[in-house]
């Protein structure tokens, strides 16, 4: 048996130096002139310090191979995700109704998913309705 490979790509390479030209190698290859990227900078910046610089690094290379970054903007943003988050809220009742009731598999689900289950099993068919046309 030969198990599992490691969980990262440096596992399919000697060293992590070979890994490294290979993407340099693969990234130079690839002229982004033209490619215009869209940035939501209230939700892109909304991340721990360490993931957003990560992200502002990788948004750099992609500057530096001729990409163009474009601040976007989302109108009602705000209402939008709480019309997404009500319909994933009713469907965890959904996904979840034999871990929820059965009290045998209660400790699969931790309190906030049981919490987020309980208050999506209230949702009513117009709440889900309104929720779609906000979203259309």
């Amino acid at each position: 048996v030969l198990g599992l490979p490691q969980p990262h790509l440096s596992a399919y390479f000697k060293t992590t130096e070979q890994l490294r030209k290979k993407q340099t190698q693969e990234s130079i290859k690839k002229d982004l002139n033209g490619t215009r990227i869209g940035i939501f900078y209230p939700w892109f910046s909304d991340a721990q310090t360490s993931v957003v610089h990560a992200c502002n690094e990788a948004l750099q290379s992609l500057v530096q191979r001729g990409a163009q970054v474009v601040n976007i903007s989302i109108p009602h943003v705000s209402v939008l995700r709480l019309a997404h988050a009500l319909i994933i809220a009713a469907e965890f009742p959904l996904q979840l109704d034999i871990p929820y009731h059965n009290r045998l598999h209660l400790e699969y689900l931790e309190p906030t998913t049981r919490i987020t289950a309980a208050l999506g099993g209230t949702t009513t068919g117009l709440d889900i309705l309104a929720s779609e046309k906000l979203r259309a």
